[in-house]
């Protein structure tokens, strides 16, 4: 049965302008409920077009189609849907423009900020699209048939994990790219084989819709079903519940407040056939500064911690909102240092006035607290809803008996915790609600203190960082943001990183079922060539295990060695950036070979331009660097060949950044970690780091190199 949608527009309709409407199954659906509007936060401009909310029945609608897809989607090859996943990426890239000035105006985010969220939403697509590739997310193993094993013959059992169908996704109002519509939740489900229904955060419509567009668009050019993909607007609490409450939805994925997390989680709990709902919820993300991580020098600390606190007006679900300080001479310099810092800020714009008036209402609150004093207060910012940071200053003894105090409040405010022994701290751990992060300031010095309270947080949390800060959430395949309740509902999964796929998938075992009706990742061909655990024996071979596929995989190329490393990195190997100029890109001088300044292009652009420190973030410069990295990469292989590089013997980093920023070899290690990473070995090497005011082409970092050779002599012919 096809069912039948009410429409105002055509499908072609998805290609062009933003239109007010949801887009179910590939077709352009005005509501015929309610409507909303955006509001540009900054200004308090209401935004067009008006917005026509989804009623009951046109939800049930999107919920139907999504479910008649299941059955055909869920049986793509992994080229089909690796490819699909790639298209998207491609397609919110290319109208990146038109996405980056829409959301600036209904979050109030700035440019240097959404153009990094294009960038990692497109990686974390093709991260998933290499995922797909490599086949492990299917979790096959194979025990073979024994027949004359004793005193029982064994039967031939096979396991693989099935996509568990169709997925409601909500859009987060935060990351209104890389946790929304095309965001981490949408991106796993799709590439485990769950046709996706996106509820459409109604802060930023016209933002989702754009995204929106972009993924429809790849779905009807993959030639998949249409129902693959949904957006709807409805109004918030009854669209949710409908959602979580519909027995063809089979998962929730969901990034909010605790109290939305939990009613959706409660919904789901109660149907006859309960669902998971994958809640990210709320965090505090504690910082704990150990003695000799200041010792000779409070700058770093304080700044870093400023920075994590206010960058993107502290609304990060991973910012800092408690900081142990010890009592003391150095921590009395290191607090007064935060207070002189909060002091001289001013507040940055919030994504809508209604988080504004939550942050200020949970302020207020801790303000009252007993044994709480406000430590430094800076000013509001130009715009509306625009609130000062704060920071607010008090005892480990009055923290441990008062559980408000770990009350999450969403924006720039802290709590800044003093405390006279590192052995106070463990108890304090036993005591802090789940956290998806927590962080040690700390030098060798501290190693003892450490290693007890490591073992302690590594039952409370779902990361734990040394000496660096919690915001940069790099999305790779060991990545985990996660953690016990409250920071999330399944502490057991993450959110970001390859394995995200995992929520989406559920395993099957298959006994004694005969070869020709067994799924292809189960068949002895392995037609699909997926990693698989055979009797025992991991293989990554193409027919499970052959010796010659072995063979085969052994004699793979140092050049395609690395292709395959920066596909699983969600990284293509581009075509080398000509020279711009009268130089050369590549020159060679016996052994060595010297490689001109490479900056942050992608697909011959600078997708992120900016000062880092100033208009852009840590992060965003980090994503810069491995560009820079790839391109240079990209080099080797144009003029020297990829198989001719003994080694990378040096790099310059350079980093567009303000006087006083200090962070430069944080940003540096993008490019280095993704150098020995891809090249392994090879791409280990010495390394400069160094803060200039610009770059060309406005680019954040740019890079050059030293590299030796196997084969001294001139550049690879062309």
């Amino acid at each position: 049965m096809t069912t039948q949608l009410t429409t105002t527009t055509t499908d072609s309709d998805v290609d062009t302008a933003i239109s007010g409407s949801s887009i179910v199954a590939g077709t352009v659906t005005a509501g015929q409920g309610q409507t909303t509007r955006a509001v540009n936060p900054a200004t308090g401009e209401t935004l067009e077009p008006e917005y026509t909310l989804l009623t009951e029945e046109q939800v049930s609608t999107a919920i139907s189609v999504a479910h008649e897809a299941f059955a055909s989607y869920r049986t793509t090859a992994p080229e089909i849907r690796a490819s699909f996943l790639e298209s998207i990426a491609a397609n919110i890239e290319s109208d990146a423009q038109r996405i980056v000035d829409r959301a600036g105006r209904e979050t109030g985010l700035p440019a240097g900020r959404l153009n990094g969220e294009i960038t990692r939403t497109a990686n974390q697509l093709r991260l998933f699209a290499s995922v797909v590739r490599l086949g492990d997310a299917h979790g096959v193993r194979i025990d073979p048939a024994l027949p004359d094993r004793s005193p029982l013959p064994r039967p031939d059992i096979r396991q693989r994990k099935v996509p568990l169908g169709p997925v409601a996704v909500f859009g987060a109002s935060n990351f209104p790219l890389a946790f929304s519509t095309a965001g981490g939740d949408t991106a796993s489900a799709l590439a485990a084989g769950c046709p996706v229904i996106v509820k459409a955060h109604n802060a930023h419509p016209g933002t989702n819709e754009l995204v929106g567009a972009a993924i429809t668009r790849a779905v009807r050019d993959s030639g998949l079903h249409p129902g693959v993909f949904s957006l709807v607007y409805g109004a918030g609490a009854e669209v949710g519940q409908q959602l979580a409450a519909d027995h063809r939805i089979t998962a929730v994925g969901f990034t909010g407040s605790r109290t939305a997390g939990l009613a959706l989680s409660a919904t789901a709990a109660a149907r006859p056939t309960p669902i998971p709902v994958y809640a990210e919820m709320s965090s505090i993300n504690p910082v704990f500064v150990l003695p000799g991580a200041i010792a000779d020098d409070v700058a770093e600390v304080a700044q870093g911690f400023f920075g994590a606190v206010t960058g993107s007006s502290g609304q990060l679900c991973t910012s800092p909102g408690i900081l142990f300080v010890p009592n003391g001479v150095r921590g009395d310099a290191l607090t007064a240092r935060i207070a002189e810092d909060f002091a001289a800020a001013k507040g940055q714009t919030m994504l809508t006035p209604s988080i504004a008036t939550a942050w200020q209402r949970g302020v207020d609150q801790l303000s009252v607290q007993p044994g709480v004093s406000t430590l430094a207060q800076g000013s509001d910012g130009e715009t509306l809803n625009a609130p000062g940071p704060r920071v607010f200053t008090t005892s480990i003894r009055d923290f441990a008996s008062n559980r408000d105090l770990q009350n999450e409040i969403f924006g720039s405010a802290a709590l800044v915790v003093r405390y006279d022994s590192t052995d106070e701290l463990e108890p304090v751990v036993a005591e802090l609600e789940g956290q998806l992060t927590a962080t040690l300031q700390m030098d060798e010095r501290d190693t003892g203190a450490a290693e007890p309270l490591v073992r302690a947080l590594e039952l409370a949390v779902g990361r734990i960082i040394v000496n660096g800060w919690p915001t940069g959430v790099d999305v790779g395949h060991a990545m985990i943001h996660g953690g016990p309740f409250p920071a999330t509902s399944a502490p057991q999964t993450t959110s970001v990183g390859a394995t995200a796929i995992d929520r989406f998938l559920r395993p099957v075992a298959y006994q004694n079922i005969p070869e020709p009706i067994l799924p292809p990742v189960l068949q002895e061909a392995n037609p699909w060539a997926v990693a698989r655990v055979v009797d025992g024996r991991y293989t990554t071979a193409q027919d499970g295990g052959s010796e010659a596929t072995a063979a085969a995989t052994s004699a793979e190329s140092f050049a395609d060695s690395v292709r395959r490393r920066l596909d699983a990195l969600g990284f293509d190997l581009p075509e080398a950036n000509p020279a711009s100029y009268s130089y050369k890109t590549v020159t060679v001088a016996g052994e060595l070979a010297f490689v001109s300044g490479q900056i942050a292009k992608q697909n011959g652009k600078v997708p992120v331009q900016g000062v880092v420190g100033e208009d852009l973030s840590v992060d965003d410069g980090i994503a810069a660097a491995q560009l820079c990295a790839v391109n240079l990469i990209a080099q080797l292989e144009s003029n020297l060949g990829l198989d001719n590089i003994e080694t990378i013997a040096k790099l310059n980093v350079y980093v567009a950044s303000p006087a006083a920023f200090s962070k430069h070899p944080i940003v540096a290690e993008g490019a280095s970690k993704l150098l020995v990473d891809a090249l392994g070995d090879a791409g280990r090497h010495a390394r400069t780091a160094l803060g200039v005011p610009r770059l060309p082409a406005n680019s954040p970092v740019e890079i050059e190199a030293v590299i030796k050779l196997k084969s001294p002599g001139e550049n690879r012919p062309s």
